[in-house]
């Protein structure tokens, strides 16, 4: 079995690029493989020789990948005018992917559909692609690139799966008391059993893995440490016959997310992230923004108890892009949403930023384009 394993992720959704060129060059009543290299199809004839890219990228969205990661390619074409039946024709070695295929000359439509073998030693439809219009010519040479796409959650079925994965690094000091995840999917509202994050520590980290129904999930942390307890969201997308994978850091205060996400994608074409884009009102006046002072994802605001050092005792969040989003929730110590607000103001007056250390405040909003959630975050630090 081959588990897609992260190779490197940023927080931005990232594009994965898979490019399967099709190189149609002459052709045969069947299917005849041969040499790769300086192939002539037989007198009358066409082949078509398909060429991969080496390189899939992921950004929890599905994790980085290549060609390599998938077990078994099947092509089928399919004659729309003149042409020869074809059986199906399947790859378990991504070798043999460039191997040239002799065909009738005429038009075909081709279907390509790459698979990765699960932990039950089946195969689960991973990606695909369908290319119309095809020529064959007797003895000719045709170029054709086609595209290679993930397969979409909301297309799924029942019983197609893919993995939620966590590598967390705990903090160096202080006790924890309990950590805890709990992942629900958004629109059913179906609730996975808490998983207790300390019980698999692989060389002093917590890591583990979830197989789950493909689709789109809530991710809620609950950290007790030193009995104070941290809560915080995020959203992970789970795509068939893949893995996605969250990196974070748990430094003495908070945790970081270092690297995760969504994207998986012959070109394999990722999904997008439509982040809100966040700003805050760095004047000290607590009213409108002004000036808007655009806020990098993760960065940290600093807030003072005492108002001194020039140190802001309170800050207007906005969502930039706002009439992007059908729906906007803010998110900070609980999982109960503050529903369609375009602005959040964090202030230490407010008791949940009453307290010194760092919090996180995680802005979702619902991309009216394609209804879909997506987040960014911000750190608050409470200084005396």
């Amino acid at each position: 079995m081959k588990t897609l394993t992260k190779k490197c992720g940023i927080i931005t959704a990232v594009a994965t690029l898979l490019l399967l060129t099709a190189m149609l060059i002459g052709c045969s009543n069947g299917i005849t493989t041969t040499e790769k290299e300086d192939y002539t199809p037989p007198v009358g004839m066409g082949a078509i020789r398909l060429n991969f890219n080496k390189d899939i990228a992921r950004t929890i969205l599905p994790d980085t990948a290549d060609i390599t990661d998938f077990n078994k390619f099947q092509l089928q074409f399919t004659p729309t005018l003149n042409g020869g039946s074809i059986s199906p024709i399947e790859y378990t070695d991504s070798n043999d992917l460039s191997t040239p295929i002799n065909l009738v000359p005429g038009t075909y439509t081709l279907q390509v559909l790459a698979y990765i073998e699960d932990a039950g030693n089946t195969f689960q439809l991973a990606a695909s692609a369908e290319e119309d219009g095809i020529v064959i010519s007797s003895g000719g040479n045709t170029n054709k690139s086609i595209t290679l796409k993930a397969i979409d959650p909301a297309s799924a079925t029942s019983g197609e799966t893919g993995v939620f994965a966590w590598v967390i690094t705990p903090p160096s000091t202080g006790t924890i008391n309990s950590a805890t995840l709990t992942l629900t999917a958004i629109g059913t509202g179906t609730t996975q059993s808490p998983i207790n994050l300390t019980t698999v520590v692989v060389s002093g980290k917590w890591e583990s893995s979830k197989l789950l129904p493909v689709g789109y999930y809530y991710a809620d942390f609950a950290i007790t440490r030193n009995g104070v307890l941290i809560t915080f969201r995020h959203i992970a997308h789970i795509y068939q016959g893949m893995t996605s994978t969250f990196t974070y850091e748990f430094s003495d205060n908070f945790f970081v997310l270092l690297s995760g996400t969504l994207t998986p994608t012959i070109d394999y074409e990722a999904p997008d992230d439509h982040a809100p884009v966040l700003t805050y009102d760095d004047d000290g006046d607590n009213n409108a923004v002004t000036p808007e002072v655009d806020i990098v994802n993760g960065a940290t605001i600093t807030l003072s108890k005492t108002g001194t050092g020039g140190k802001l005792t309170s800050a207007t969040l906005t969502v930039k892009d706002a009439a992007d989003y059908s729906t906007i929730n803010w998110y900070c110590q609980s999982v109960t949403p503050r529903s369609n607000l375009s602005a959040f103001t964090v202030n230490t007056a407010s008791g949940l930023f009453s307290i010194e250390g760092f919090f996180q405040v995680i802005v979702e909003g619902v991309y009216t384009a394609d209804s879909l959630h997506y987040y960014s975050y911000v750190v608050i630090e409470v200084t005396p």
